[in-house]
């Protein structure tokens, strides 16, 4: 039936209002949308719930170290004075951890503090601040982190790490770091967006590393922080799929240096250096390298009535390495000021019924690094050091430390740990 003029207008009509109406609906979509979260936001949220529930926090205690108490703050290793200093302010070093797995293992920053030192270690397991004793018992190695077990368990949900395939296609998903860090009196748990960080050097399409924009630029304070006080940063992708963890946001993609996979952390954690073992060795290395110390006392000449404002400088005892049948490496700084007042230096050899003083003269400082020369007279040197040894110091890799001083009349050897974390 053909339509009448006014039956076409009015079916014309319909259609304008409903073609306005549904535009207006997809207009109140959009809006409803952009008023709303943005896709990162929900990203991060979703981060969030995955991991939330895997982040501890840690609380180490100090002791004071009663030998400390007769030396001043200058003569104590770096270590020595920041645990004299929290355990005599009454404080704990505060570190987010990462719980790993049923057992109790937690994943924490390598605090590079002798046991002695430590008194004991605390890990908050829930918002009421229970807790729990927790100790030491594994050092990674390729990666500046430590493995701390804690007594019991349960309660507790550990992270559950998923392999990306998307590294091994070439492209970088985009990512996500997550860590737990205290704040004034309170815990946080805090996330950013990853940006990928170029050799230039390199016409490499991937990046070869991540650096965190965690809070606005911090990729150099992240690259050059201490481990002392730092924290583990998850790496997680959109999903929420926990990929691994790295210190100071720094992600090796090539794991060349630093391992950062979830699965490679875990193997780390059963295979890498265990606490327990290493103290043991101690002993061995006191015993191999305390060979090779021997005593360099240094007279200065004292200020005659002409040396105006001079003050005296009494003798001072260091510690030498045998670096060949006359010569003693000693590592320790000596200025030129210093160096032109020494008057006279003596070198004890061997100990007890074999002990022997002999003559030394000053040859010469190190340009370069901390250290100087003396050469003995009318005696030779017995074992020496090797330094033809071909063994090498890696990144991030711990390297044995020996370090001989003078306490209490006698040869205090320190033995630990370092790590090459950059280098200049």
């Amino acid at each position: 039936m053909k339509k009448t003029e006014p039956q076409r207008c009015k079916s014309l009509l319909t259609k304008l209002i409903v073609y306005s109406v549904s535009l207006a609906l997809s207009g109140m979509t959009a809006g409803c949308a952009g008023f709303g979260e943005s896709k990162s936001t929900l990203a991060r949220k979703r981060v969030l719930e995955q991991v939330r529930s895997s982040m501890v926090p840690v609380r180490i205690y100090f002791k004071r170290d009663i030998e400390n108490e007769f030396y001043a703050e200058d003569e104590l290793s770096y270590q020595e004075r920041f645990a004299q200093q929290m355990a005599e302010r009454k404080m704990s070093l505060d570190l987010g951890g990462l719980v790993l797995d049923e057992q109790g293992h937690i994943l924490i920053a390598d605090p590079e503090i002798e046991q002695r030192l430590i008194d004991r270690i605390e890990v908050v397991i829930d918002g009421e601040g229970q807790a729990r004793p927790g100790r030491l018992v594994m050092i990674i190695k390729k990666m500046d982190a430590a493995i701390l077990q804690l007594s019991d368990p349960s309660k507790l949900k550990p992270l559950r790490f998923t392999e990306s395939d998307e590294f091994d296609k070439g492209t970088v998903p985009p990512l996500y770091l997550v860590s737990i860090s205290r704040a004034g009196a309170g815990w946080y748990i805090g996330s950013g967006s990853a940006a990928g960080s170029y050799r230039l050097d390199s016409e490499d399409p991937v990046p070869q590393y991540l650096l965190g924009q965690v809070s606005g630029d911090i990729s150099d304070q992240l690259a050059g922080a201490e481990t002392t006080g730092s924290t583990p940063y998850l790496v997680v992708d959109e999903k929420g799929n926990c990929l691994g963890a790295v210190m100071r946001g720094i992600v090796d993609l090539s794991q060349q240096y630093r391992i950062w996979k979830g699965q490679d952390i875990l193997a780390a954690m059963r295979s890498d250096l265990e606490v327990s073992e290493f103290l043991r060795s101690q002993e061995e290395l006191k015993d191999r390298f305390g060979r090779l110390y021997h005593q360099v006392k240094i007279y200065y000449r004292q200020p005659s009535e002409e040396d105006y404002g001079r003050t005296a400088k009494p003798e001072q005892i260091f510690y030498g390495l045998a670096l060949n049948s006359t010569e003693l490496l000693v590592p320790a700084e000596i200025s030129r000021i210093q160096a032109k007042q020494i008057e006279s230096i003596e070198v004890k050899l061997g100990a007890g019924a074999d002990e022997q003083t002999c003559k030394a003269e000053f040859v010469g400082a190190y340009r370069d690094f901390a250290a100087f020369l003396v050469r003995i007279k009318d005696a030779e040197l017995g074992k020496r050091l090797d330094l033809e040894s071909t063994g090498e110091v890696n990144k991030v890799v711990p390297f044995r430390t020996v370090y001989a001083r003078h306490r209490f009349g006698g040869k205090d050897l320190q033995v630990w740990y370092a790590r090459c974390l950059r280098e200049s």
